[in-house]
């Protein structure tokens, strides 16, 4: 800070019942903090008295959580298969030179394959 910064400062007055309505601020603060801390005790412990309760809401959650990452990893799946089909065939119909080339070396890829399972 400079010390013009210091000296505006310093010139502010602060008035009492401002620095009254500071102190039931921090007075509300402090007790709001009591009353979480006293909660999340309570709730730890009880966890702690019946950990068949905690085990039961983990495996939903991670039940929600399987379910959710599934359904949207289809959907942009999905969405991207549904994209590079639209290219390919775009690609195609355009006659790219490039991307027919590399089409037609995956093609014979796969049948090589397909004929050495056999």
């Amino acid at each position: 800070m400079t010390e013009e910064q210091k000296e505006q400062e310093q010139e502010v007055p602060v008035e009492p019942e401002v620095k009254q309505e500071l102190r039931n601020n921090v007075d509300m603060v402090s007790e709001i903090t009591t009353e979480l801390k006293r909660f999340f005790t309570f709730d730890i412990l009880n966890y702690i008295h019946k950990p068949w309760k905690l085990i039961g809401l983990n495996f939903f959650m991670g039940l929600v959580r399987g379910i959710g990452f599934f359904l949207g990893m289809t959907i942009v799946g999905a969405i991207v298969f549904t994209m590079l089909t639209k290219g390919l065939q775009a690609g195609i119909e355009a006659k790219i030179p490039i991307l027919s080339e590399w089409l037609a070396q995956l093609v014979a890829m796969v049948q090589n394959n397909m004929q050495m399972v056999k």
